[in-house]
């Protein structure tokens, strides 16, 4: 009991700062959910600038948040932590929810950079700065998979 206070104490993660970006009459809709770390927060912060002049509508959510939403994005990219070896509750009850043609991208992070969610488009890494560009690169060429138009 008390180990897992300490892990949870030292180890989740903090809430995600909302956005929106740019018109919903936009003709790309993209959603982020995502936690608060310095690693979260640089590489939310890459993607709203890279979006933020060009027709990309885009909104960021905490993922506590993910099953609230009520609108239709054309692609949706979760980044989460893995905590005790698991994805958040939020994370995997939105996994479960998916349709078939829903496109989105799970990127999970852990110490060693090397858990993901099977079964789904999804890729790991280590919370760390050095991987923020990577992993960035890694989300557009995703999308570019997807034929996300980004314009």
């Amino acid at each position: 009991m008390i180990a897992g206070a300490w892990y949870v104490m030292t180890y989740s993660m903090g809430r995600a700062t909302p956005q929106t970006i740019n018109s919903e009459d936009s003709s790309t809709k993209i959603l982020i959910a995502t936690q608060s770390s310095n690693y979260k927060n640089e590489l939310t912060n890459l993607l709203v600038d890279y979006f933020n002049h060009k027709d990309v509508y885009l909104v960021v959510v905490d993922v506590d948040n993910l099953n609230r939403i009520e609108k239709v994005f054309d692609a949706t990219i979760v980044v989460h932590t893995w905590e005790m070896w698991l994805p958040p509750n939020a994370v995997r009850d939105f996994k479960d929810n998916l349709r078939p043609n829903d496109k989105v991208l799970f990127l999970g992070t852990s110490g060693n950079g090397d858990l993901q969610i099977q079964g789904v488009d999804a890729i790991s890494s280590a919370s760390q700065i050095s991987n923020v560009q990577n992993d960035f690169n890694e989300i557009l060429a995703w999308l570019n998979s997807q034929s996300i138009e980004i314009n």
